[in-house]
């Protein structure tokens, strides 16, 4: 690039710059102790061969601007540095995109921030002092090995006297393509590079603080060869110039005056939320599933304490669980791909962990990094993760961190790491014997851990239809796909794809927290006694946990219908509440909630265990009783209860510390 234009003189660039500033920027220099931002825009509008300069030549122009700056007089006492962002989009490259005639040249390098290393000082130059003459030699630094000056002025050969070394820190930051990115929608691999931020400036504490695995940057400076070591080959190493943190998710959706009258009007009308899931995927039935599927998109507020702390999340979690076939991945694709900011991944095929985040050794960075998974570069919007169920089970932990905290701890090695997951799961998984069976509920047939599923807000078994006329449409929209274009019957759903998402976004912003009225909590509270009325009174138990998903989807259903929350709202969180436990078989046919079935526990144990605890409290009522081992065991075997069942459960108790044997056969309360 740099052979093409023709070099302008660096004298001229500084003078054309110091107009520049004294005629542009003289506010902006005054109100900064740090950096200067010039748009190129503005520099080009100024001068176009200074601006083109720029791109040709970055390292010298750069530095030219930076001499400049220094002369103007209210800079006498700061420190600025010049950032040069908005490069031209012919000069934003994804790092797949870079070749060897973009080395040198100025470029806008995008992608997602994959590792960071600690601050590292290097040596920018050193002075030497010669011991013989007393000439001092300075030495820049531009090489990844130390120099030293061979020989002096004067004829002495050998080592010399280093007087000063100057030093500046320096950040390794990792950047990797953005698959997402219609630019990359052919692309398989994501391709990394290596870019190095030098300065006070692109160190700061400030910057430091905003660089996050996970982040979507796009950094603005030039590539320098640097050659391996014993090697015809190089290495490409960026150095960074300024950075632009880029906004993703809901915010960055438009929406234009035309649309969002268009969007109220549709708003006011009752079946709307109906006709938006509807219009979601090509896939015949479940109303529900569609409609859960909408509201994890609308999201609900965070709600957070008087100390900032997030006490509720307003991320929503949904769970589509059935046999292969039922069209569940097509469905949970088709309503992640609505998000501006979604990513897809499949659970069998993630390494380690993948999903959420690793810890690696890096040699970049000559330490370990953290790598972000989809979860995390997802966060501000959906990760549709298929196949959840084959999670690593070491990974559950992350998981669970991630959905109810909207962060991710990691801890190993010499890394500590807080990362963003603002993430809504919208998950798949098969049964536990891959198609579900008759022979025992389905939420016994998931199988993941109870406090996995717990994370989620609703789960929902997807189970073919039981009517011919039903299943004769899902092969027909299935064979329609194998009808030649001008044939085939196209799918013409009300809503497109892009008008949900302005849809949704509008919404999002338009009506961002819902107020919900003190006169709804009774409601409220009785639909939720209602939805887990027992089989019998002895069990009557309510699990809190689901109130607060049951808001979530209130949140949402009035998001969308731009008002506050409304009895309709509470309706319909209620009825999709109702339709997935009535599939999972935690509600019975009869209408009655089974507490145990829910919460995975056996109602038979859970009842031994209390007779044993009442025959434990009877017979050692404080710590000074002392009662023998069998006949503990006698007493509970007079009751039905096993002996097997008794031991097991005096060893449980033991092991916790609540009781001892302080002698061969005898048991004493602690």
């Amino acid at each position: 690039m740099a052979s093409e234009t023709a070099r302008m003189d660096a004298k001229e660039s500084i003078v054309i710059f110091t107009e520049f500033f004294e005629n542009n920027c003289i506010d902006k220099i005054a109100s900064t102790n740090s950096v200067l931002e010039v748009g190129f825009d503005s520099l080009s509008k100024w001068n176009i061969d200074l601006a083109n300069e720029l791109l040709a030549n970055p390292e010298d122009t750069i530095k030219a601007a930076e001499i400049a700056l220094k002369s103007i007089d209210i800079t006498e006492d700061k420190e600025l540095s010049v950032w040069f962002v908005g490069l031209p989009k012919s000069q934003q490259k994804n790092i797949w995109q870079v070749r060897k005639n973009d080395i040198g040249g100025m470029l806008g390098l995008r992608g997602i921030i994959n590792k960071i290393s600690p601050i590292t000082p290097i040596c920018k130059s050193a002075k030497f002092e010669c011991p013989t003459c007393g000439s001092i030699t300075t030495i820049l630094q531009t090489d990844t090995a130390f120099k030293e000056p061979s020989k002096c002025s004067c004829g002495r050969k050998g080592r010399m006297i280093m007087l000063h070394k100057e030093m500046e820190d320096t950040i390794k930051l990792g950047l990797i393509d953005d698959l997402m990115e219609e630019d990359n929608a052919d692309r398989s691999i994501a391709r990394e590079k290596l870019s190095i931020l030098s300065g006070d400036n692109l160190t700061s504490q400030d910057i430091d603080r905003r660089l996050k695995p996970g982040k979507k940057v796009i950094i603005n400076g030039y590539f320098k060869y640097m050659q391996k070591a014993n090697s015809k080959e190089f290495d490409l190493v960026f150095q960074a110039n300024s950075i632009e943190f880029v906004e993703v998710g809901w915010d960055t959706v438009k929406v234009n005056k035309t649309e969002e009258r268009q969007i109220k009007e549709l708003a006011k009308q009752d079946d709307i939320i109906e006709r938006l899931s509807d219009s979601i995927a090509d896939v015949e039935g479940f109303k529900e599933v569609k409609a859960a599927c909408l509201l994890l998109l609308a999201g609900a507020p965070h709600m957070h304490d008087k100390n900032k702390h997030l006490v509720s999340r307003g991320t929503i979690h949904v769970l589509l669980i059935g046999n292969p076939g039922t069209g569940k991945s097509f469905l949970a694709k088709r309503a992640g791909a609505i998000s501006p900011l979604h990513y897809f991944q499949s659970a069998a095929t993630a390494s380690g962990k993948g999903l959420v985040a690793s810890v690696v050794k890096d040699p970049d960075i000559d330490g370990y990094a953290v790598y972000p998974g989809v979860v995390v570069m997802a966060s501000k919007g959906v990760a549709t993760i298929d196949e959840i169920d084959k999670t690593n089970k070491d990974d559950y932990g992350d998981h669970n961190n991630a959905m109810n905290e909207c962060e991710v701890t990691i801890a190993k090695a010499n890394i500590k790491a807080r990362l963003e997951a603002d993430t809504s799961y919208l998950a798949t998984a098969n049964p536990e014997h891959r198609v579900f069976t008759t022979f025992e509920p389905y939420h016994e047939q998931i199988a993941m851990p109870k406090d996995f599923q717990d994370r989620f807000d609703i789960i929902f078994p997807m189970m073919p239809s039981d009517k011919a006329e039903e299943r004769d449409r899902i092969m027909d929209i299935m064979l329609e796909r194998h009808i030649g274009d001008e044939e085939q019957k196209k799918w013409n759903p009300e809503f497109t794809h892009e008008f949900i998402r302005k849809y949704i976004a509008y919404c999002r912003r338009a009506n961002p927290k819902p107020k919900v009225s003190r006169e709804l909590f009774k409601t409220i509270k009785k639909r939720l006694s209602e939805l887990m009325r027992p089989k019998d009174e002895e069990q009557v138990k309510v699990s809190y946990r689901h109130l607060e998903s049951i808001m979530r989807f209130a949140y949402a259903s009035a998001r969308l219908r731009l008002r506050d929350i409304t009895e309709s709202d509470i309706d319909l969180a209620f009825s999709l509440k109702f339709a997935s436990f009535k599939e999972l078989g935690i509600i019975d046919i009869s209408g009655a909630y089974n507490w145990s079935v829910e919460e995975g526990v056996q109602e038979e144990k859970i009842s031994d265990d209390k007779v044993i605890h009442d025959i434990l409290k009877e017979m050692l009522p404080d710590t000074s009783a002392l009662a023998e081992i069998q006949e503990i065991v006698n007493a509970c075997i007079k009751k039905g209860i096993e002996e097997e069942k008794v031991d097991e459960y005096i060893e449980k108790k033991k092991m916790m510390g609540d009781f001892i044997e302080p002698k061969r056969g005898f048991l004493k309360r602690m």
